[in-house]
């Protein structure tokens, strides 16, 4: 899940299911799209210029635990 402005409007019992799932995430909190934009940038720039395909998970560690 990834903190924008949508989430943050959230309700209040909807807010703490977010902080509920914050929790679980192993680096503690939600990703910014910040973060998800800097990838796809990386993803496309000539650092990555070997890589041909990828699943990058976006998900604070979530699926390597």
């Amino acid at each position: 899940m990834t903190k924008t402005a949508t989430v943050e409007n959230w309700s209040q019992k909807s807010i703490e299911q977010a902080k509920a799932f914050e929790l679980g995430i192993p680096l503690g909190r939600m990703g910014v799209p910040n973060e998800q934009a800097n990838a796809a940038v990386w993803l496309c720039s000539e650092q990555a210029s070997f890589i041909t395909g990828i699943n990058l998970p976006f998900d604070g560690g979530k699926t390597a635990e």
